[in-house]
């Protein structure tokens, strides 16, 4: 993770040990929409489900951005149904 010291700028977040370094990667990583399976093996997890039972519970707006992400793909679609694709 030494590119990640190289790479924030000065005024980003100053971790202090490398735990740290991984904690706010995956944070970033997860708010930014990364895909878990991506992150998770840039960490080196053994699966996907470590990276998300440690990091998932992080930012609880997540999962109201994803209700409203689907449910506005479900409206969208309900508007197309009876539309003949193309037209």
């Amino acid at each position: 993770m030494r590119w990640f010291f190289k790479t924030r700028p000065a005024s980003a977040v100053k971790p202090s040990c490398r735990s740290d370094v991984r904690h706010t990667f995956a944070t970033l990583a997860l708010e930014t929409g990364i895909p878990a399976k991506v992150f998770s093996e840039i960490l080196g997890h053994a699966n996907i489900s470590i990276t998300l039972d440690t990091y998932s519970h992080v930012n609880p707006s997540l999962q109201e951005d994803a209700v409203a992400r689907v449910a506005a793909f479900v409206r969208g679609v309900g508007q197309n149904l009876g539309r003949t694709p193309g037209v």
